[in-house]
């Protein structure tokens, strides 16, 4: 006859031990804690994942289309509507401490859906808009992304590039890292 029960197993250094806690013995109150606890284990880290890549489907594919792009660049010249390929109409590029309310107003986007909060080290924080939605963010550190956009502005000053506009920009490569660098007298640079 087998008896329903809870399984748990660990190693330690000598063996591995294995509680066996049968069903029929538990009360019907340390059952439900029993389940809530087991739930709350899967759970708590799966709501927290979700939580932190609220980003749709669509800026996934074209974040991912980006980095593709910008990784299969060789060095030389090209321009910014053959990187970012997918549909868009202003590329915005924020100091890593502006808020999302003010990268709202800025870009005069109607979701917070894409602005992602960038970090003290953050030196990559781009954001493309098509209409009032965000199609594309990147936010992170060049060494993780393996590419930046080198765009030196200061820390009251974001960046604005209509994609009317089609930049050239330089393309360096240096070990694993991809620069890509505004010419010389382009200023797409606004203050705060």
């Amino acid at each position: 006859m087998q008896t329903a029960g809870l399984f748990l197993a660990y190693k330690t250094r000598s063996a591995h031990t294995i509680w066996v806690i049968p069903m029929k013995k538990l009360s019907m109150k340390k059952r439900f804690l029993l389940l809530f606890i087991l739930l709350a284990c899967v759970l708590v880290p799966f709501v927290s994942y979700t939580a932190t890549n609220r980003t749709s489907p669509l800026i996934r594919e074209n974040n991912k289309k980006l980095a593709e792009s910008i990784q299969n660049l060789p060095s030389g010249e090209t321009h910014l509507n053959d990187v970012a390929s997918f549909d868009w109409d202003y590329l915005y590029s924020f100091p890593a401490d502006t808020s999302k309310e003010a990268i709202m107003e800025q870009t005069q986007v109607s979701s917070p859906d894409g602005i992602l909060s960038p970090g003290p080290q953050d030196d990559v924080n781009l954001f493309f808009v098509k209409g009032d939605a965000i199609v594309a963010s990147i936010c992170g550190k060049s060494e993780n992304l393996k590419y930046r956009l080198s765009l030196d502005a200061a820390p009251s000053r974001y960046v604005c590039i209509s994609r009317q506009d089609n930049p050239p920009l330089t393309v360096e490569r240096s070990g694993e890292i991809v620069t890509l660098k505004l010419p010389d007298g382009y200023d797409p640079y606004i203050d705060l």
